[in-house]
């Protein structure tokens, strides 16, 4: 019987070069898949193309070793979201129509091979946090030619794409998905920035925030800000100097108060020269940046649905509801659509298992590892409190993945010095 060859690469290509490329290519999808319609033209084959790119090289490395390439726990995953669907709609057949949605149903929004949930194949396939940090920069230098491309439709068209209330095609001055896509990038920047001091994490920082402020939506910034909170939280908790960092973001703080509104409106008009504006900095000025843009309906509708039945309505169970208070159909907050779904039980334990993971990766003895990165992905992932959904929101998935990573690793954190952290952290792109 013969021996299956596997695939021999040159010996300046590994399979650990193309884990990384595939998880690069894998960010920088939308990017790709724009470059390719414009040859082909919007529709399958643009998209299709796209997705092998970065499909491809993960195959060739999982037949190539099989024993650390292939994903066991991916595809458990996997199996086990199909069958939570499947069992769903045997029980609920009236889901239907919310399952299949274009754009909005479990195909197009979870299932196909560019949604959020293999981002945590991808991370998994480069399994180690310095990489993936590297991988993140390099693509999100690529993907501002993308997000570049966005605004300057945006600005030709005198308006973004939006939903309103059950209006899907609605004309706006910003875009919601907009900033969300360009938040992880931002946070990932920012605080490696913070971390390392590099002038190049500072430039994509800067990048990403301008285009947020540009084309998205106000609640990015406010997680930009949550990553620059964390990051001061942590450091104070290492800190031989509490008192004097805490005496110096007092002093900040009280002159930001002072100032604020001259600030707010001397960035406005520096944004305003240019012939941009920013829904951000217009609210602040207004005084309604609290305003919750309806979202008091969307969550009282979904806390009556709990209260209604608490063990749960399964899997996309909010959408047939909550699909008459906004075309979307989720209740634009993790917590209360994991109840939903899930039920108050067991939902309530998955949320308490997270956020207790989260509190280890953040303030625990993984940290020193993994916190560069989990930092800024969850703090793009407290999106999910006021916007978006978790089944096909990246950061979201890119948690779960590093949680596993720092699981399976069974890495007992090396108790680093600052520089030591420093030479093993500097990844700029």
């Amino acid at each position: 019987m013969k021996k299956i060859s596997t695939i021999r690469f040159p010996d300046s290509i590994t399979c650990s070069n193309l884990a990384d490329l595939a998880l690069i290519l894998y960010l920088a999808s939308p990017l790709s898949q724009t470059f390719f319609s414009m040859i082909l033209g919007p529709g399958a084959a643009s998209q299709t193309i796209s997705i092998l790119l970065y499909f491809i090289p993960a195959l060739i490395i999982a037949v190539n070793q099989p024993s650390k390439y292939f994903i066991a726990d991916f595809w458990i995953l996997l199996i086990v979201l199909l069958a939570f669907f499947g069992i769903t709609l045997m029980l609920h057949p009236d889901y239907k129509f919310y399952y299949t949605r274009v754009d909005y149903g479990i195909w197009d929004h979870i299932f196909k091979p560019n949604r959020g949930l293999y981002a945590y194949l991808f991370l998994r396939l480069v399994n180690d946090p310095d990489r993936i940090l590297k991988d993140f920069k390099i693509s999100g230098w690529f993907m501002f030619a993308y997000f570049g491309h966005r605004i300057i439709q945006a600005r030709q068209r005198g308006y973004w794409n939006g939903v309103v209330g059950d209006d899907e095609h609605a004309k706006l001055t910003y875009s919601v998905a907009f900033g969300y896509e360009v938040l992880v990038f931002a946070t990932v920047f920012l605080y490696s920035a913070l971390k390392y001091k590099s002038k190049a994490d500072w430039i994509g920082a800067g990048l990403s925030t301008l285009m947020i402020l540009v084309g998205g939506s106000r609640g990015p910034i406010i997680f930009i800000g949550l990553t620059g909170i964390i990051y001061i939280l942590v450091e104070l908790k290492d800190s031989k100097y509490k008192w004097r960092l805490l005496a110096a973001i007092a002093a900040l703080l009280i002159l930001m108060k002072l100032f604020f509104v001259r600030i707010i409106t001397f960035c406005s008009a520096i944004m305003g020269r240019f012939g941009m504006s920013s829904r951000f900095f217009d609210k602040l000025l207004a005084d309604d940046i609290t305003n919750d843009s309806g979202r008091d309906k969307i969550w009282g509708a979904a806390i009556s649905m709990i209260k209604e039945k608490p063990l749960g309505y399964g899997a996309y169970g909010a959408r047939h509801r909550i699909f008459y208070y906004i075309a979307a159909g989720y209740p634009h907050n993790i917590v209360l659509e994991i109840l939903i779904e899930f039920g108050v039980v067991f939902g309530g334990l998955l949320l308490l298992i997270m956020l207790f993971g989260a509190y280890k990766m953040i303030f625990g003895e993984h940290k020193a590892v993994y916190g560069t990165l989990f930092i800024p992905l969850f703090c793009a992932s407290c999106a999910l409190l006021v916007s978006l959904t978790f089944w096909g929101y990246r950061p979201f998935w890119m948690c779960l993945a590093l949680g596993t990573i720092c699981i399976r690793n069974k890495n007992k954190p090396k108790k680093l010095k600052g520089n030591d952290i420093l030479k093993k952290g500097r990844l700029s792109a």
